[in-house]
């Protein structure tokens, strides 16, 4: 499975700024390429991919993308030869109407991405592990809120 080299790097670079890097190197990984070669394409990177932009830009690259949503997943069925881009929402302890926030900004920033490859899921923090394993990745405070299928044009 194919990982980023330069994640790390720019996990550095990003990280102690408040900022993440999640969704670059979900990009990277669904391109084959370096979180450099993303971030080139990207253009004024912000420190965060909402989803109508990660959707943009994957179709731009030749990809056909459909939208699910989540309905607060805590599992993710098999499906042979696809690839997901899933945003995965950790839960606040404010007591909020917002994921546990008590704002959306907060709830938003509290975000992450992480790709479905079959039988393996990739997060840039921890790299590639299996799909059974991600109910325990997600354990009490995270759910999968809305996901991506990516489909690159032949």
């Amino acid at each position: 499975m194919f990982e980023p080299l330069d994640n790390q790097e720019y996990r550095d670079i990003y990280e102690p700024q408040g900022r993440g890097i999640c969704g670059i190197s979900c990009l990277a990984v669904i391109c084959k390429c370096s979180c450099k070669e993303i971030l080139g394409k990207w253009g004024d990177y912000r420190g965060f991919t909402p989803n109508r932009e990660l959707r943009s830009f994957l179709e731009k690259e030749g990809y056909i993308i459909k939208v699910f949503r989540g309905n607060k997943r805590k599992d993710f069925p098999y499906f042979e030869d696809k690839i997901y881009l899933c945003r995965v929402q950790w839960l606040g302890d404010e007591g909020g109407e917002f994921h546990g926030y008590s704002n959306w900004h907060d709830a938003t920033c509290n975000t992450h991405l992480i790709v479905v490859d079959g039988t393996k899921v990739y997060c840039n923090a921890q790299g590639w592990f299996n799909l059974e394993l991600l109910p325990q990745y997600l354990g009490d405070e995270g759910y999968i809120t809305s996901f991506f299928e990516v489909q690159k044009i032949q």
